[in-house]
């Protein structure tokens, strides 16, 4: 049988070198199914009946519904012509619109350059739903299970990543700080590598990169192993060099890819769905020492959640205080507080019922998002105007927050080509605050104030104030100053009637109930604070011209994978050959936007520039202008 599967691949690939027209899929379908295994042809009849239904669906739910196996599924969709499934996937959507035309388009359909707000909203929205499902279904339990063992009983834990896998690891240590574990996160290689030659048996060190091939992660990673320390990989590559030197493998999916979205984008979802999966099961593991410990660290940050008025709390509250019996009826109110008598008894559940529970929590945030669609779309529009006349995008926020807006911040640089002033992220207490906590800076108005003025605030930039209680003092103040200066201003909360978004021009509210560990707003509230951000920086980024398509024309190619990248994007948008890309490049410095223009308009590459000049960046603008 083996032979034969491979003799039909070796059949399939022959016939077409290029992924058919989603039109000629079915053509596809039947010239190629006498030839299959039965268990393709399932797979094979199942997409040209139905590319609608089998579009919406994973790997996994493709092979449920044909009684086969993912392998098979995988298998089939490349016999067919594509290099995987979410290749075959995009080409059922792109059928189904077809033969439905006059419809709404699938929210499975890449994102056009046309597409009004909403729709892009819905797709985005879709896609990370779509990350959570793929990354659940693909998570092995065995793994995931030794690796929660492992850290439960280490002396030191280690975690290394760069870029953003860096952020996501300061996410992890945090966690596991608060519930009394030593962790480190560390984002500088020279400072991952000294700290890992300290590592011995009985330590845990972990890995965070999508790409698995990332050096400044693998070479920390096997210095740890050598020295003996557990090691683990949270990686979107099976295969990749870093799962060589690591004892248990967790992979992530990032759903749907495009030029447009790369996988530093929504990877990142897939990846705090596996930290949060590993931190859960720690602090079930060691539940004794862990409730304690959380417990202390709420109290300790309480303080915090104090009303606007008075804005800083001095005195230590005590419980008979009536400061203390005022916040403690505050927070009774909110949603992302509240107690869930469902879960008392979770810490008794196996590590994958504790997976599959959380799983289920985290699936309803998209939905969540979903309803707030219309004001996310609306703040987006009054923020890209902004933006197209100069203005900046700015997150302020604390703890969490503060580091979801200063993660998205960062990413935009690489992705769009922005200048690092342009979208700035804020967190109370400053740069420090991501791996320690800057004691009472979230309660305090004034140092949001003074934040802002230290950027030079002004009337043309936004402000996006993010909060999960949506009463933060830092935020609210943040919101409030910038409103007093004329500034655009997003209040972004995950409770309902928050004193944020009524502060603030546009208020986005995504109620997402309660935590699965009550008051953990890192888990579904941190969720969907990314999801919305993703939202609010991207879609703006479409607006103000930074993409051809989907194509991610302003991309800064800094790396060699970067500058690779550069080249298919020029090559998809074009059509030209492999020698007239790397040309067109060198002609316009390594350029996407000039390079596709001269190939396009025929035209030379000061002309080119001269012409996206004169439309603002817009490569579309600047086509139509040459004529």
């Amino acid at each position: 049988m083996g032979n034969q599967v491979k003799e039909i691949f070796n059949k399939g690939a022959a016939a077409s070198d290029t992924p058919p027209a989603p039109a000629a899929l079915a053509a596809k379908v039947r010239t190629l199914a006498p030839s299959m295994t039965r268990s393709m042809q399932r797979v094979a009849e199942a997409v040209a009946d139905d590319p609608a239904g089998c579009a919406a669906l994973t790997v996994t739910g493709l092979a449920n519904r044909t009684g086969t196996s993912e392998a098979t599924v995988v298998r089939t969709a490349r016999l067919l012509g594509y290099p995987g499934y979410r290749d075959l996937r995009l080409a059922l959507a792109g059928l189904a619109a077809h033969q439905q035309s006059g419809r709404a388009p699938s929210v499975t359909a890449d994102i056009a350059v046309d597409d009004p707000i909403a729709d892009v909203v819905s797709k985005l929205a879709h896609d990370e739903q779509q990350t959570l499902a793929d990354t659940a279904a693909g998570l092995d339990i065995s793994q995931l299970s030794a690796a929660v063992a492992a850290a439960a009983t280490a002396r030191r834990i280690d975690i290394y990543g760069v870029g953003a896998s860096s952020l996501v690891g300061m996410d992890l240590a945090q966690k596991l700080l608060r519930i009394g574990l030593i962790a480190h996160a560390h984002a500088d290689p020279h400072l991952a590598v000294t700290n890992a030659v300290q590592l011995r048996p009985g330590d845990v060190a972990v890995a965070i990169t999508h790409s698995g091939s990332t050096g400044d992660v693998i070479e920390p990673l096997r210095t740890a192993f050598e020295r003996g320390a557990t090691t683990v990989a949270i990686t979107g590559r099976a295969d990749g060099p870093v799962t060589q030197y690591a004892d248990h493998v967790l992979t992530t999916s990032t759903a749907r890819e495009s030029e447009l979205r790369p996988a530093a984008m929504s990877s990142r979802t897939g990846q705090l769905l596996v930290v949060d999966c590993l931190f859960i099961g720690v602090a079930q593991r060691t539940y004794e020492t862990a409730a304690p410990a959380l417990a202390a660290s709420y109290e300790a940050l309480a303080h915090r959640h104090t009303p606007p008025d008075p804005p800083q709390m001095r005195t230590p509250m005590t419980p008979a205080s009536p400061a203390y019996r005022e916040l403690r009826d505050q927070l009774a109110t909110l949603t992302t507080e509240a107690f869930r008598p469902d879960l008392a008894e979770i810490d008794r559940l196996p590590t994958a019922e504790i997976a599959r529970l959380m799983n289920a929590e985290d699936r309803t945030v998209p939905e969540a998002v979903a309803g707030q669609l219309s004001a996310i779309a609306s703040a987006v529009d009054a923020a890209a105007e902004r933006m197209a006349r100069g203005g900046r995008l700015i997150y302020a926020g604390a703890g969490t927050a503060g580091r979801m807006g200063t993660m998205d911040a960062s990413e935009c640089p690489p992705t769009f080509n922005t200048d690092p002033s342009r979208v700035v992220g804020l967190i109370a207490g400053g740069p420090a605050a991501f791996v320690t906590a800057v004691e009472g800076a979230e309660d305090r108005k004034d140092l949001a104030a003074k934040d802002l003025e230290d950027i030079a605030l002004g009337p043309e930039d936004t402000v996006v104030g993010i909060s999960a209680s949506g009463r933060t003092p830092y935020a609210v103040g943040a919101v409030e100053y910038a409103r007093g200066l004329g500034a655009l201003t997003i209040g972004l909360s995950c409770n309902a009637g928050s004193p944020l978004a009524a502060a603030a021009d546009h208020g986005i509210e995504v109620v997402v109930g309660p935590e699965l560990l009550s008051g953990s707003t890192r888990l579904k509230a941190g969720t969907a604070q990314k999801l919305v951000l993703n939202m609010i920086s991207t879609i703006t980024m479409i607006r103000l011209g930074k993409t051809y398509g989907n194509l991610m024309v302003d991309l800064r190619a800094s790396n060699d994978k970067l500058r690779a990248r550069s080249r298919r994007i020029v090559s998809y948008a074009t059509g030209a050959t492999d020698e007239d890309v790397e040309a067109a490049l060198e002609a316009t410095g390594g350029e996407v936007k000039p390079a596709i223009l001269t190939l396009l308009a025929d035209i030379d590459a000061p002309t080119a520039e001269k012409l996206l000049a004169e439309s603002g960046g817009h490569l579309r603008d600047a086509l139509g202008a040459a004529g």
